[in-house]
Formats: C-alpha cells, structure tokens, sequence
C-alpha cells in the first residue's frame, strides 16, 4: 500500500512513442501549504490595506508651520483664535522681516507666511513645494482678513496672494509629480527582486542595479519635466535625484535578499510599498501624515524622493539637505550590504 506522500510511477515514451522507462509524476501540493498561502495573501492584502488606507482616511493639516510677520503679542492672540476655530491645525511663529520670513518659506521651514499690514493681510506661499498646503495656508489667511474685517465693521478683500513658487501651467495640481513616486519606488523593488532570483553572478547583479537607475531616471524625467512639464527644476539634479533613489532601494533589496534570502527581500518590498508610499505625504506634504509617522515617511526612499524633487522644482534645491541624507543613507547601506554579501560568497 502506498501513502499520501508516496509517488506515482508512469512510463515515459521518447518521440517516436516507445516507453523507455519509468518517471514520478508529483503529488498535489499538501493543504496545509496552500492553506498557509492563502493566509500570507490574505494578511498581505490587510497590510496594504491599512498602509493605504489609514493615512488617507486620517489625513488633515496638523501642526502646519506658518510664518506670521507680526509682533509677537499679535501672533499669540492668532494663534488662541486658530486654535479655537482648527485645532492643531496651524503653528504660528512670529518673524520679524517679509525677508526672514521669505527664506523660512524657501528652505521649507514654514508651509506659508502671513503678513499682518495696515493695508491688509498678505499671504505668501510656494505651490510648487505643496499644492495643497498652500491652499489650506490661504485658507487661513482668508479667515484671518475677514476677521480683522469683521472687528473693524466693513466688508474687507480676501487675502493677497503672492505665490513665490507657482506650479507649472501644464501642470497646476502637481499630480505628474506625485504619480512619478510610485512607479519609481516599485520599480527599484522589482528591480532588486530581479536581480536577486533571476540573475547569477554579483557583477552581473550589480551591474543591472546600478545602471537600470540611470536609465529610467532619464526616461521618467523626459516624461515629467519634458512632456508633462511637472517638474521645472534643473534636469540633471532631477535626474540624478532619481537614480539616486532607485538604486538605493534595489541595492538594498538585493544586498539583504541575498544575507538573508526571501525574508530580507519581503523587509524591504514591505517598508517602501507599503509604509514609504503611504506616509510619504504625497497628496499634501508630511504635516498632513498621522502624528508620530511622518518622519519615517520622510527618512523612506518615496518621502525622501518628493521632497528632494518638490524642493528643486521650487527653489532650486534649498531645504531638501534632509532628503538627500537620508536617500544617500539608503544608498550606502544596500552597497555596504552587497558588499558584506561578496565577502562570504566563495
């Protein structure tokens, strides 16, 4: 009597049609491994879910910095008369000059500047940097110049805006440039992911880690920047900035998929699709992320990305030092992976 587990014996024929001898055909895989796949997909579509989902249906201005060109006693004043209108909200800072307040907003220190004058309020913003925290930056300013307004007994203008970074004509709302994050964050996992199980060889491996990057950086760019016309910023920088991204997470796929196999390349698919993505503050900016996550969407290859990318678009660069600390971190990290992986290979 035979098991289970126990293989069944059939002849084989060669092309002419004459049994040459016995084969094991395989037996149907075990229910309990395809119970335990059913599960892992199951938990997986969870986990993207929640990644996805909980960012998106939690996302609100929280704690957006505002310059406020005002005296200091006038900024805690607005600051209580926000706080009873949007609750954590906003986080006024009094600043003395239109030009300190000018490069607060150009090194991406403050989302807005108000400017409280006897002629009226003015609002200063930089939608390149943020197309939806400018609007909500606006917003306030609206509030706050009818208020004063109100206080006065007349019927006053809206806000003056001034926007020192508009966004692109052909692009206003800024979606080319944020639906250019995903593919190049999934493209740098598959791309590890290749390199990892269908290449043999750690020259050949590295060698499609590196240059690939290159490649599609420069095709993605003439699609953003040339065609689109969502990015206005220095070609080769932007260029560059997203080379520098994908080969950071494909050499980090590879390089720990390879010490550490499935588990390794899972670890790092997981923490840029489904936590970098999410938490990257795309639609809004990272003060729009849930409290507490928005510095490990901005220190993950997607947030690191949009802000090198939004801050060149806007003011060649300035403010985006984090950003490329942490996509060089990134970088370092999966070379020094590799090469770890290259000292116990035979």
């Amino acid at each position: 009597m035979t098991n289970e587990r126990s293989l069944l014996i059939e002849p084989t024929h060669d092309d002419a049609g004459h049994e040459v001898g016995p084969t094991a055909s395989p037996l149907p895989t075990p229910w309990r491994r395809v119970a335990v796949t059913g599960l892992l997909v199951a938990a997986f579509a969870s986990i993207a879910l929640v990644g996805f989902a909980w960012p998106a249906a939690h996302s609100a201005p929280r704690d957006v910095p505002v310059a406020v060109v005002a005296p200091p006693t006038a900024v805690d004043s607005l600051q209580q008369s926000v706080e009873m209108r949007r609750p954590g909200a906003f986080e006024l800072a009094a600043v003395g000059t239109r030009a300190e307040a000018t490069r607060s907003l150009e090194n991406g220190e403050v989302a807005g500047v108000i400017m409280l004058g006897p002629e009226g309020v003015e609002v200063l913003v930089a939608s390149a940097a943020s197309p939806m925290l400018a609007q909500v930056v606006t917003g306030l300013a609206d509030a706050l110049a009818g208020e004063r307004a109100a206080q006065a007994g007349i019927e006053g203008p809206s806000a003056a805006v001034t926007d020192l970074a508009p966004t692109s004509q052909d692009d206003p709302r800024g979606a080319g440039l944020a639906s250019a994050i995903l593919p190049l964050s999934f493209g740098g996992v598959v791309l590890g992911g290749l390199a990892l199980f269908s290449i043999a060889g750690m020259m050949r491996q590295l060698a499609l880690v590196l240059v690939t990057p290159v490649v599609t950086g420069a095709a993605v760019v003439g699609i953003v920047h040339g065609w689109l016309g969502s990015l206005s910023g220095n070609v080769l920088a932007e260029w560059g900035t997203m080379a520098l991204a994908m080969t950071g997470i494909a050499t980090a796929v590879l390089g720990l998929g390879i010490l550490v196999g499935r588990a390794g390349f899972s670890v790092v698919a997981v923490s840029v699709m489904l936590l970098g993505n999410p938490l990257a503050g795309i639609a809004g900016g990272p003060q729009t992320v849930p409290p507490g996550w928005a510095e490990l969407g901005q220190a993950l290859p997607p947030g690191a990305l949009l802000r090198a990318l939004r801050s060149l678009s806007a003011f060649d660069g300035a403010g985006s030092g984090a950003a490329y600390l942490a996509l060089t971190i990134w970088l370092v990290s999966g070379l020094g992976l590799l090469a770890i992986a290259a000292s116990r290979r035979p």
